[in-house]
């Protein structure tokens, strides 16, 4: 049974009831939290020293690296992954009359 249906937007379902009843996400669901801890991963991996595909994200900061870059740009934006990542999959459609 479907727990939640896109008003007329066209949008495919991210979230689904199981036989059980407990709603639980779906396929495009989690695919985000994945994209977002890959992205997650990326950002640490940079702001633990590597350079691998830095230059094409940041640009001229890929080689200067201030601290100020690395603490909001790679650490914070990581931690922000993280944080959407478990909203994401928190969320739960409102339940239907």
């Amino acid at each position: 049974m479907l727990a939640a249906v896109c008003h007329g937007s066209g949008m495919l379902l991210a979230m689904y009831e199981d036989p059980q009843g407990k709603t639980t996400p779906g396929l495009w669901g989690c695919i985000a939290c994945a994209w977002a801890i890959a992205f997650a991963a990326l950002h640490f991996f940079w702001a633990l020293g590597g350079s691998w595909g830095l230059s094409v994200s940041a640009g001229p900061l890929a080689e200067e690296r201030p601290g100020w870059f690395v603490a909001v740009g790679l650490w914070g934006v990581g931690l922000l992954c993280l944080v959407g990542r478990c909203a994401g999959m928190a969320s739960r459609p409102a339940a239907a009359p």
